[in-house]
């Protein structure tokens, strides 16, 4: 049987069907899912978020009644620009870490 697999949450959204991934050479294996939560715990939303600004965009985070729960992302334009130097340093740090964390994960990564 040569059944297609149910695609990942946001797959269709993003063209990322199985043919697209079969002619890009990727597998399910070359993709691991992260949470939102744990992409801004990296500093990586704030990073992204400052290239985005240059456009007028952001990727927000809603969150739920002041709790640590997230209940929506979505992309927004946005008419402020940049972040305070305090956020951008913690962010920077944060980067760091999770650099020097995943080093040699990421290295094997890049040169397989």
């Amino acid at each position: 049987m040569n059944e297609k697999p149910t695609p990942l949450p946001g797959e269709k959204e993003l063209g990322l069907d199985q043919e697209f991934l079969d002619s890009a050479k990727l597998n399910r294996e070359a993709i691991t899912r992260k949470s939102w939560a744990e992409f801004q715990q990296t500093g990586l939303l704030l990073f992204i978020n400052q290239i985005l600004h240059l456009f007028g965009w952001a990727i927000v985070l809603e969150y739920i009644n002041d709790e640590d729960k997230i209940a929506n992302v979505y992309p927004a334009r946005v008419t402020f620009r940049g972040f305070g130097e305090e956020n951008v340093s913690r962010a920077y740090r944060k980067i760091s870490k999770y650099l020097k964390d995943n080093i040699d994960e990421l290295e094997k990564e890049a040169n397989s």
